[in-house]
C-alpha cells in the first residue's frame, strides 16, 4: 500500500519522488480534489489507520481512492462540447491512457498533469509555460465550425499529430525547446483559419 504513504506528506506536492509519479492517476486526481486530500489525511494522522508493520490492512476507503483514481478517470478541463473540443479530449485521453505506468514514472516531472488541469494551485508546481500549451489548445477547441466529411480525415489526423508531439516531449521534461525559438505557425491554426475565410 505504498500509495498512499506519501499523503502523510504535507509537502509532497513540492517532493515529486518517482514512487509518487508511479500513480499518475492518484496524482491527478490529488490535484484535482484538494479538499479530499486534505480531509484523507487528517483522518489518516487522527486514526493512524495505517502502519508500516500492518500491510494485512486495506481500508474501504482506499479502495475506494484507487476506484476514483483509475486512468480512466482522468479528463480535460477544457469542456468544449464542439468537434475540435471533442476531439481534441479524445486524443488527450488516448494519448496519455497509451503510455504505460513507467513513462509516467520515468518523466523527469509532472507537466502532463497541465494539459488536463489549469489553476493558480495546480500551476505552483508545474513549469509555467504548461500555462501557455493548456490556453493554446483551449483556443484550438473554441474553433466552432464543422468540418465536411470529406476533410474530417485529414484535421484528425494532424490533430493526432500534434498531441502525440506534445506528449512526447512533455513526457521527455523538453517543454523549453518549444520556446527556444519563433516557432512557426502550426499547421492546424493556418488550415483552420483558411477554413473559416471560406
Amino acid at each position: 500500500m505504498d500509495d498512499i504513504f506519501f499523503i502523510y506528506n504535507s509537502n509532497w506536492k513540492n517532493d515529486i519522488k518517482a514512487e509518487y509519479k508511479k500513480y499518475p492517476s492518484l496524482l491527478y486526481f490529488l490535484f484535482k480534489n484538494p479538499r479530499c486530500e486534505e480531509e484523507l489525511r487528517n483522518f489518516l494522522i487522527k486514526t493512524d489507520s495505517i502502519k508500516d508493520n500492518e500491510s494485512d490492512i486495506f481500508p474501504t476507503f482506499l479502495l475506494i481512492l484507487r476506484i476514483f483514481s483509475d486512468l480512466n478517470c482522468l479528463n480535460v478541463q477544457i469542456n468544449i462540447e464542439n468537434y475540435f473540443g471533442t476531439l481534441i479530449n479524445e486524443e488527450l485521453m488516448l494519448g496519455l491512457k497509451k503510455r504505460s505506468y513507467e513513462t509516467f514514472k520515468k518523466s523527469p516531472d509532472i507537466n502532463w498533469i497541465g494539459l488536463l488541469i489549469n489553476n493558480s494551485e495546480v500551476n505552483k508546481y508545474l513549469s509555467p509555460k504548461m500555462n501557455y500549451i493548456f490556453h493554446y489548445i483551449e483556443n484550438i477547441c473554441e474553433y466552432s465550425f464543422k468540418p465536411d466529411e470529406e476533410n474530417k480525415n485529414n484535421y484528425k489526423l494532424i490533430i493526432h499529430k500534434m498531441i502525440e508531439s506534445l506528449l512526447n516531449i512533455i513526457f521527455k521534461g523538453k517543454i523549453d525547446s518549444l520556446f527556444a525559438e519563433e516557432i512557426p505557425r502550426i499547421e492546424i491554426e493556418e488550415s483552420l483559419k483558411t477554413k473559416e475565410k471560406k
